[in-house]
């Protein structure tokens, strides 16, 4: 009789702890992820468009407070992208070199509170960017961006896209013979 109640026990907790960051075993949560998988989905859904259109308006709405964006590879950052006005900076200095920007969102997945978004960016640069001036040309590469949702909003992201391709494109690199 009691590996019965135990087997119950763990497919209470089991229940109670779906989309849970961390349960624990336990089924007295202190925190838990109120959020589906398609609501965190949206909300990285709705990250991107505000990207893509350069708005900075509505990122309370959708960034925690201290978002921390990790642009790893970026040369004019080395070290991540802390706060929500240092957000706002960097879209505006990103948009300022490509006006018409735009991302196509690919793919998604989600576990937990963590959405992989693959994308497609094309955008024209008119603007220097990372010591670049304006080439005035077009250019499409391909990145994903992972994004951990806590309390509703988005708290950390880790963007990887293929900067290289993009350089080419714009011909500030020369293509490997």
């Amino acid at each position: 009789m009691r590996s019965r109640t135990r087997g119950a026990e763990l497919r209470a907790i089991n229940d109670t702890c779906q989309g849970v960051t961390s349960c624990y075993g336990h089924p007295f949560l202190h925190w838990r992820n109120s959020m589906s998988l398609s609501e965190n989905k949206d909300l990285a859904r709705r990250a991107i468009g505000l990207w893509t259109q350069g708005s900075k308006e509505s990122l309370e709405q959708i960034f925690g407070s201290d978002y921390v964006n990790h642009q790893h590879h970026h040369p004019d950052r080395a070290e991540a992208i802390r706060g929500l006005d240092a957000w706002r900076q960097f879209i505006t200095t990103f948009h300022e070199a490509f006006p018409d920007f735009e991302d196509r969102i690919v793919a998604q997945i989600a576990k937990g509170d963590m959405v992989a978004t693959q994308f497609v960016s094309t955008g024209t640069q008119k603007g220097e960017m990372m010591g670049i001036p304006a080439t005035g040309r077009r250019a499409s590469w391909t990145g994903i961006v992972i994004d951990r949702v806590a309390n509703g909003k988005i708290a950390e992201s880790w963007a990887n896209w293929d900067m290289f391709g993009m350089l080419q494109q714009l011909r500030a690199v020369k293509a490997p013979k």
